[in-house]
């Protein structure tokens, strides 16, 4: 008896087909996906850029800014330091003093030149003329040491009562040069400090 074959049963497996169009979609969504984040790239540092622009024009006009009023604040300072100079030459060295401790240097009287400026009251042009006494010894031993001052004059001071009392008076070498002193002959008290006082009075409002 002869064998028959029996037939087998025969399984096929098939991997789903994509169409190309498919394919072509999805790679262009891809693509277009990938450009897109690309330009939003670009546009995003663009705008970076523009913002570290704007920021580097800001800093460079505040610093140009900055560099302008350092300099308005320097010619300031100069100025002030050049008036303060001035000042303080003319007013800590005073243009005349006398001593009426008879020579014995305890007590002066100083005249200086000095810019007055008040609430109430503004110098005009020039300094105006400031007295005032000093009896601090270190002060005055200081001054009358100073070999740029030259006696002007003496006064013979004869109080009632009391002993006579010789009054020196000194005057500033560069004050001497700007105009001759002259001694009043007339030697009473109100002629003889009445023109030490004009005198001076002329020299600080040259100032």
């Amino acid at each position: 008896m002869d064998d028959k074959r029996k037939p087998y049963a025969t399984i096929m497996i098939r991997k789903p087909r994509i169409s190309l169009l498919l394919s072509a979609i999805l790679i262009a969504a891809i693509v277009a996906v990938a450009a897109g984040g690309i330009l939003q790239e670009r546009a995003d540092r663009a705008v970076e850029l523009e913002i570290l622009q704007n920021n580097l024009e800001t800093t460079q006009y505040t610093l140009m800014r900055s560099e302008t009023e350092r300099g308005i604040v320097e010619d300031q300072l100069r100025a002030a330091e050049s008036q303060l100079e001035e000042y303080h030459r003319h007013f800590a060295e005073p243009a005349g003093y006398y001593d009426y401790s008879d020579g014995r240097g305890k007590w002066l009287r100083l005249f200086s030149c000095s810019h007055v400026v008040l609430d109430s009251f503004a110098a005009g042009e020039g300094a105006t003329l400031v007295a005032y006494n000093v009896i601090d010894r270190k002060a005055v031993s200081a001054l009358t040491r100073r070999d740029n001052y030259a006696l002007a004059g003496e006064f013979l001071w004869t109080p009632e009562e009391e002993a006579a009392v010789i009054i020196y008076f000194y005057l500033r070498q560069d004050v001497l040069e700007d105009a001759d002193f002259t001694w009043p002959e007339r030697e009473d008290w109100a002629t003889v400090h009445r023109n030490w006082e004009d005198y001076l009075d002329d020299f600080c409002h040259q100032l």
